[in-house]
């Protein structure tokens, strides 16, 4: 079922499902935010590998928090919608905070 199907059927699973798989939009953006500026750091030069296992370690980060934060949105008491958007919030920061530093 489509995300506003299961909205529009109602329900609290039905609409944590649907935020839950929404969320998971936003997660190659905030990998990128993570994985660009470890990846492309100048003490990376001479080692490639090293460099992308860093940089995946870093991206598992946010894709963590927003995976388990539609976890909770299903079993929490609080309205699914809120739990996603706070999950996402959080997996924001640390993602915008490296990216800014790198860009600074």
């Amino acid at each position: 079922m489509t995300g506003p199907e299961l909205l529009a059927i109602g329900g609290k699973t039905n609409e944590a499902y649907a935020w839950a798989r929404w969320s998971r939009v936003v997660i190659p953006l905030l990998a990128a935010l993570i994985v660009m500026p470890i990846f492309v750091r100048f003490s990376n030069r001479d080692a490639i590998v090293s460099g992308c296992l860093k940089a995946l370690g870093g991206a598992a980060l946010p894709v963590l928090v927003v995976v388990v934060g539609g976890m909770i949105a299903d079993t929490s008491a609080f309205p699914p919608m809120t739990v996603v958007l706070i999950a996402v919030g959080l997996a924001l920061i640390p993602a915008s905070i490296v990216y800014l530093r790198w860009r600074l």
